[in-house]
């Protein structure tokens, strides 16, 4: 971050002049509102519980459905950011440390997977 882009806190209006500590510590948060097309992440949720549901469905969705377009679109005019102190962004911040434990929970759930269809392979072999 360039000294240039260091604004006051986006929730409090505090700055660093105004008695924040030195070294900042804080969040840049980027929002973009999404759009859902219904048509196409309800064809999308048909594939992946056709395919079994979990990661490998969720997988064979993505890759089977590629002709379906996209269910969520980004427009990049609905795109916000935001500087916000530490103070400030306690609750964003527990808010990605839950994001971050149910990523890993379905990481681990999509490696024992794979060990299991290993196994499976492996038997049949």
């Amino acid at each position: 971050m360039q000294n240039h882009e260091v604004k006051p806190c986006a929730a409090c209006g505090g700055t660093l002049s105004s008695g924040m500590p030195v070294p900042f510590l804080g969040v840049r948060l980027t929002v973009q509102q999404l759009v859902v097309n219904k048509a196409n992440l309800q064809r999308h949720v048909g594939l992946e519980t056709f395919f079994g549901g979990g990661p490998q469905g969720r997988g064979l969705a993505d890759v089977m459905g590629l002709g379906a377009g996209s269910a969520i679109d980004e427009p990049e005019d609905q795109r916000h950011e935001a500087i916000i102190c530490n103070e400030c962004s306690a609750d964003v911040l527990m808010l990605f440390h839950k994001i971050r434990q149910r990523r890993e929970a379905e990481l681990e759930e999509f490696e024992e997977d794979l060990e299991v269809a290993a196994a499976e392979v492996d038997a049949d072999a």
